[in-house]
């Protein structure tokens, strides 16, 4: 891109139900990314994109949601159910981070503390067992002696990493998205024989002292996270093979998975699991919904499972130089190389089994001008800029020259959530 003055915007794309796209009330589904005009001027850094609700941080600390607030998971206006417009969530202090669960929210401030809001039913908040949830955010008292480096929301359960690289997590255990557990493996059906035990304040994953933990991910059932050395160790769920192992057994502890390159990041899905490794390359496993893995709909795999399942990580053709990717209920998304955005996955057009609380009939959120599903990657073209997010400003316009960028990128359950930079002489 020129030297020219950049603009940091949030973008958002997919089902527009409850306000989760923060672009007032508005009909019909959004098929390319659509500048939220409420933050403009703002320079958002960060973005997550949760059930049915999206959370943004800007540049100087602000925290902004909107979108469904039947839980109180806005951290705001508790006497709506629904908030279309992005509005400041009250907080003590600069926000760095935010984590968007299914109905609740995390925030990671600059003092290295965590402050969430929202549904407490599983202990997903870290508050205790005294509330079942909170319409205003609350400290996590139980991690204020730790610095907190980075934070993660699955859709009932909650992650953390110390700036000494020891894991917390808490919410709920099912499956063993937890990892507390003093056994390594069970099969689904017996664990659920056995019982469960909820955290409901944050909890050392013991297992994992040594290992010198820098990323954390959590999914719909199941968590990830990897090491400064460049290992990734998964745990939860593994019905689908999202843990990438050869037996659809849950982890009840953390385990190594097993890939020849390094992985220097890693995102978890719904049933689906994603990773950078070394050179920039992306992997993907689990259940094969809708195109999520991004490989074609036509053929097979040795590795792979009933149903479609890869049962261990492949690379994801097409998508080299990654720098960040995201994972979603069933979509998935990396930025590459030049800010380039690749998509796969569910486009929405069949909608979901869920209520309209975590995801409706409307799509879009591949952010490729329709509400197919894609089984490729398939790099998004236009930033739309008016309104219904249709056509757009290029990513390229006259004589090759670059007008945006993607920076950060966010799946929810189908929705899509963007920072991009943008060319002063794009207008907004």
């Amino acid at each position: 891109m020129a030297t020219g003055t950049l603009r940091r915007v949030l973008a958002t794309a997919g089902n527009p139900d409850c306000g989760r796209l923060g672009h007032g009330l508005i009909k019909g589904d959004v098929e390319f990314p659509l500048v939220v005009k409420g933050l403009l001027g703002l320079q958002p850094t960060q973005v997550s994109a949760g059930g049915a609700h999206t959370a943004v941080v800007t540049a100087d600390g602000t925290v902004l949601t909107f979108g469904l607030n039947n839980h109180f998971q806005l951290g705001h206006s508790i006497d709506q159910e629904q908030v279309h417009i992005p509005l400041e969530v009250p907080l003590p202090e600069p926000a760095i981070a935010v984590a968007a669960g299914n109905f609740h929210t995390l925030c990671l401030t600059e003092s290295g503390h965590i402050w969430a809001w929202g549904r407490n039913k599983k202990g997903e908040l870290g508050l205790g067992s005294d509330i079942d949830s909170s319409d205003t955010p609350r400290l996590v008292a139980a991690l204020k002696n730790e610095k907190i480096s980075a934070i993660a929301a699955g859709a009932e359960h909650s992650l953390a990493v110390s700036s000494t690289g020891e894991v917390y997590s808490w919410g709920c255990s099912d499956s063993g998205r937890l990892g507390h557990a003093a056994t390594s493996t069970l099969s689904t059906s017996r664990w659920s024989a056995i019982g469960r035990k909820n955290e409901h304040k944050p909890r050392l994953i013991r297992s994992l002292e040594t290992q010198n933990v820098v990323g954390i991910s959590a999914g719909h059932m199941h968590s990830g996270c990897v090491t400064e050395e460049g290992r990734a160790l998964l745990f939860g769920s593994g019905r689908f093979h999202q843990l990438g192992r050869k037996f659809d057994h849950d982890a009840l502890t953390p385990v190594e998975l097993q890939i020849p390159r390094a992985v220097w990041n890693v995102a978890c899905g719904g049933t689906h699991s994603l990773a950078i490794t070394e050179g920039g390359v992306v992997a993907s496993w689990g259940a094969e919904q809708n195109g999520c893995l991004g490989r074609s709909k036509v053929g097979g795999n040795s590795s792979g499972g009933a149903g479609g399942d890869m049962r261990l990580p492949e690379p994801v053709p097409g998508v080299l130089g990654a720098e960040q990717i995201a994972a979603g209920w069933k979509h998935s998304a990396a930025i590459v190389s030049g800010g380039k955005l690749m998509t796969w996955g569910w486009g929405g057009s069949q909608g979901t089994a869920f209520s309209v609380e975590n995801g409706g009939g409307g799509g879009g959120q591949l952010c490729l001008g329709n509400d197919f599903d894609y089984w490729q990657p398939r790099t998004v073209t236009h930033l739309a800029t008016g309104p219904g997010g249709g056509g757009g400003v290029p990513q390229f316009g006259a004589g090759g020259h670059q007008l945006w960028r993607a920076v950060q990128v966010s799946c929810g359950m189908n929705h899509t959530a963007m920072v991009f930079e943008v060319e002063s002489e794009v207008p907004l």
